[in-house]
């Protein structure tokens, strides 16, 4: 199923607002889950996360949030059942109570956010600073979260208590990738210097054949 008339329509009008139309290929791309590069082959729900995303960039007043930022309804508040105080225990008397742990605030939670394109740049895997950068690197941001991260769902749809953790999984990508250059350069490193002393290099151990068992001689 194709994404409908109006929301072609709606597309090609924020690309062109946003002087995206030459990036429309490499959008599409990203949001078809890299199946394809004609807007006209898009899917419906994936159309409209495209449109959300170019109206969010744009900062139009038609972007509407997704269903998770919207604020909690408090659930009502029940009577809990009369219960019997617990028996005291006998040794080392309890101690204070533990502080509830507060959500990040507003600035926090930006922080995080920036701290995720920081470490995307850090590793080559964003890049460019025009218009047309950062929107090419929030749809590759937000097609990586919704397919690798560890909930699966864009930026914006992260509450403050689900950042921080996303965070760490960031990280965890930049030491590994950084584990993986550091040996690489090490490798090349010892190449060079053994060529620098004319000395062959290590040959890749060969493999043992698998030996069979010796059958007994016939009697």
């Amino acid at each position: 199923m194709k994404m409908t008339l109006g929301q072609n329509k709606r597309l090609h009008a924020l690309l062109s607002q946003l002087n995206l139309m030459d990036c429309k290929a490499e959008l599409v791309y990203y949001f078809s889950a890299q199946r394809t590069e004609s807007a006209r082959e898009l899917e419906p729900h994936q159309a409209q996360a495209l449109i959300e995303h170019l109206a969010e960039a744009g900062g139009l007043p038609d972007y509407t949030p997704p269903r998770s930022q919207a604020a909690p309804v408090p659930a009502p508040a029940l009577a809990a059942p009369a219960t019997p105080a617990p028996a005291k225990r006998r040794g080392r008397p309890p101690g204070p109570p533990k502080p509830a742990r507060s959500a990040p605030d507003a600035e926090a939670c930006n922080r995080m956010r920036r701290k995720l394109f920081a470490i995307g740049r850090a590793i080559g895997w964003l890049s460019g600073d025009t218009e047309a950068d950062r929107a090419m690197n929030r749809a590759k941001l937000d097609t990586f979260l919704r397919t690798k991260s560890y909930l699966k769902k864009p930026l914006n749809a992260y509450t403050p208590a689900e950042l921080p953790r996303l965070v760490a999984q960031f990280e965890l990508i930049e030491r590994n990738v950084q584990k993986a250059a550091d040996n690489r350069e090490a490798a090349d490193a010892v190449a060079d210097l053994l060529a620098e002393l004319d000395l062959p290099t290590a040959p890749a151990p060969a493999r043992r054949r698998p030996t069979t068992p010796r059958q007994p001689a016939a009697r």
